[in-house]
């Protein structure tokens, strides 16, 4: 089996912004050098050789310690981050604030006994502040001989909500390794030695800040030429894109001299993937460099896992690997079986397949993250295949520094395997499991968690979603398997109350606050109308509360409670002001209403009875006296003006014929004209007192006017 990376597939053809191309494929397949013994079939581990996964959640720090020597996995979240005032910084959303552990590393670090004396090297699996937030404080406290940290830039990530604040925290990384004098390895080659040679020649550059690496993409045409010896506006140059073969120019490991890229490896940053750590065989995987060609979406997509082996036992800390390119499937068949797995990405979707925890078949398995987070699909494998499962946050729970492996002549043994039963939350059903010893262990009995209350049934899953009935009392649990207290909706939709105990209320009314409920004998909150005593009550369809005051009923009705909740009828109902009146089935009255031989407005919105004009829903103005009661067939005066209302009651307008006489009506008022009148094209005389339309002959302020039957003016006579 080749221990090396399985390259992702890489045809492809990227130009540098000048016109230089490159191809990546894949590269010859190399045996470790003979320098890589693997010793840990002869030769078991010695009592000193563990592995420290330190107990953050969403975080990673792991220690490798063995025989008094050290190395470093990660190292966690720090509490520095760009605040957006350098320009190659941005205050990006996303960026974590507030939760670094760089604390609480150093002092375990220094608890051990960690040294620069001793510290062989620290390894970055990838540019996230996750893993590498707090790489500079720990790099300059400890002052690793080597630094394990692939290349990156900015330009790398396709996705820009994604940068968030790697180029910040790779940049310190690096600046630190290079204050420190370690040694500094970014690419690697089996073929490579474990430290590589530095270069003779330091190149000189103006830089005065991290982070301002040359970019390929800034160079002219003398630049390229100065630098890669080709002149890349020659179009007979055999790299030119144009004349590049379809399959592309291989982009190999190795230094090529015919090879043009800006990311070929650098031969005194290029180590060796292989190298030993006291009784450990360590490998690193998940290598290379077609993430620089061919950008992707997060930097998990380009981690490091490290691969540990020691007196016939062999861990495997997986970083932030994902399989969204495959990387997983590549890497399954490579590593094989491991007695530890550190799950990938602390324990998030999209890592931890089936086939790759089938295929690595773990002993144990750590999740640096909270089980909440781990998906239902790792769950199951890891369960189907009796993996036994700890979180790193559970280790600190129980008072744990760290989750321990330490690898000895029988094997490889975790300090957390004790006599003690642990209980996981997960997102998914089942929603709270029992473990013993990494493994589900069925219970019999209540278990109190966080404050609440659970129900195991022989089982190691809490049960959830179901009545359980205990001495004559019901309970309820709930969708997370707590026991209900409080209002709790059961399986059946409705609302249910429990007391403190957990044990269910049932029959009759009960207040909370200032509201009132009413709970069937059933325990099930009732909602809608009830009738109770000879009494109609109406309860909050969502809610339950009862309904006091005015209430929209589910009829689209208003109805009329008094305190008690009582639902009024039948009459007459005044409010402050205003005045109402409730039918017999209690619905609050609107639009016309006979009463008493009189006729009564209602408002259709609001039911208040009108007084005076009031505009009816036929577009037509009524008058009502103050008791409510409509006028009709009679003379109004308001005022100095006069109203007629029909026998209708409705205000008449335009001509009006009565008592034998015509009047005028305004159309718009309904007030009754005096005076002359202009018609359709004709004049009228209506009598200043009565209103009355003059007819025949009439002596107007001396003149005669002679008026036809119709009212209209046909001549004049001056006096």
């Amino acid at each position: 089996m080749n221990p090396m990376r399985l390259p992702r597939p890489c045809a492809f053809r990227t130009m540098l912004a000048i016109v230089l191309a490159v191809a990546c494929a894949a590269p010859a397949l190399a045996s470790p050098p003979t320098a890589y013994a693997d010793q840990s079939q002869t030769e078991a581990a010695s009592a000193g050789t563990h592995i420290h996964i330190l107990p953050f959640a969403g975080t990673d720090a792991i220690v490798l310690e063995s025989n008094g020597r050290f190395g470093i996995v990660d190292s966690g979240e720090d509490s520095d981050y760009p605040d957006g005032s350098d320009p190659r910084y941005p205050l990006r959303p996303g960026i974590v604030k507030g939760s670094g552990v760089e604390d609480a590393v150093v002092a375990y670090l220094k608890n051990l006994g960690v040294n620069s004396g001793n510290l062989e090297f620290y390894l970055g699996t990838h540019p996230h502040s996750d893993h590498i937030g707090s790489a500079d404080e720990i790099i300059r406290e400890f002052r690793p001989q080597r630094v394990y940290l692939a290349e990156y830039q900015d330009s790398f990530i396709s996705d820009e909500a994604r940068l968030w604040d790697n180029q910040y925290v790779y940049d310190r990384a690096i600046a630190a390794a290079k204050e420190t004098g370690a040694i500094l390895i970014q690419n690697l080659d089996p073929n490579a030695p474990v430290e590589p040679a530095p270069n003779p020649v330091e190149a000189q550059s103006d830089l005065t800040a991290v982070g301002d690496a040359p970019q390929a993409d800034v160079l002219d045409a003398e630049g390229v030429m100065e630098r890669f010896g080709v002149d890349p506006t020659d179009q007979d140059d055999p790299y030119n894109s144009e004349l590049l073969p379809e399959e592309g120019i291989a982009v190999t490991r190795s230094v090529d001299p015919n090879l043009i890229h800006e990311h070929a490896p650098d031969p005194s940053t290029t180590g060796s993937p292989f190298f030993t750590l006291g009784d450990m065989n360590i490998e690193i995987v998940n290598y290379g460099d077609d993430y620089k060609f061919n950008p992707v979406p997060d930097a998990n997509y380009f981690s490091w896992g490290v691969k540990v082996k020691a007196g016939g036992s062999t861990a495997f800390l997986a970083g932030d690997i994902n399989n969204y390119d495959g990387d997983e499937d590549r890497l399954s068949g490579m590593i094989g079986h491991v007695d530890l797995l550190k799950l990938a990405h602390h324990g998030l979707s999209g890592s931890n397949t089936p086939s790759y925890l089938t295929a690595l078949s773990p002993t144990y398995a750590v999740q640096t993250g909270n089980s909440s987070n781990l998906p239902e699909y790792a769950t199951k494998t890891l369960d189907r295949l009796g993996v036994r499962y700890f979180t790193a946050p559970e280790a600190s729970a129980n008072g744990y520094g760290a989750v321990v492996a330490t690898f000895a002549r029988d094997g490889l043994h975790l300090n957390v395997m004790k006599d003690a039963a642990t209980y996981h939350a997960f997102n998914h059903d089942p929603r709270l499991v029992l473990y013993y010893q990494g493994l589900k262990q069925a219970y019999q009995g209540w278990k109190t968690l966080g404050g609440s209350w659970y129900w195991f049934a022989n089982s190691a899953s809490a049960t959830q979603n179901s009545w359980i009935k205990q001495g004559g009392t019901w309970y309820w649990l709930t969708d997370s398997g707590a026991m209900a207290t409080g209002w709790a909706k059961a399986a059946d939709g409705k609302w249910y109350y429990f007391e403190g105990s957990g044990a269910m209320r049932s029959g009759g009314w009960m207040k909370q606050g200032s509201s009132w409920y009413y709970l069937s004998g059933s325990g099930a909150m009732q909602t809608g109308w009830l009738s109770k005593g000879g009494s109609w009550y109406w309860l909050d369809p969502e809610s339950g509360r009862m309904a006091t005051g005015w209430a929209k009923a589910s009829d689209g009705k208003w109805y009329y409670f008094e305190g008690s909740g009582a639902m009024r009828s039948g009459g007459w109902m005044k409010q402050g002001s205003s005045w109402y009146y409730l039918s017999g089935s209690g619905a609050m009255q609107t639009g016309w209403l006979s009463k008493g031989g009189s006729w009564y407005w209602l408002d259709p919105e609001s039911g208040r009875m009108a007084t005076g004009w009031e505009k009816a829903s036929d577009g037509k103005w009524y008058y009502f006296e103050g008791s409510g009661a409509m006028q009709s067939s009679r003379w109004l005066k308001q005022g100095t003006a006069w109203y007629h209302l029909s026998g209708s009651g409705a205000m008449q307008t335009g001509w009006l014929l009565t008592g034998g006489a015509w009047y005028w009506m305004d159309p718009e008022s309904g007030m009754m004209a005096t005076g002359w009148l202009e018609n359709g094209g004709s004049w009228y005389y209506l009598d200043p007192s009565s209103g009355a339309m003059a007819t025949g002959t009439a002596v107007i302020d001396g003149t005669r006017y002679i008026f036809d039957d119709s009212g209209a003016c046909a001549d004049f006579v001056d006096e």
